[in-house]
């Protein structure tokens, strides 16, 4: 695959390529963790599947929260 002549890595080299992020408070997310619960508790109480609290974990964890 091929963009503007130049060979795509995985992922695509343009940014904001692929699918948009559900929004979620990174920051409620950090307290209910801390607080002791699950991730799929956290999930449930968002209605969002168990990997978008993972991502966000994943954020904070890098200091990209939002």
């Amino acid at each position: 695959m091929r963009y503007n002549g130049e060979k795509l890595a995985h992922g695509g080299v343009r940014k904001g390529a692929g699918r948009p992020r559900t929004p979620v408070d990174d920051r409620r997310i950090a307290v209910l963790r801390k607080e002791g619960l699950s991730i799929p508790k956290i999930a449930e109480r968002f209605n969002v599947t168990p990997m978008v609290i993972r991502g966000a974990l994943e954020r904070i964890k890098r200091g990209e929260a939002n």
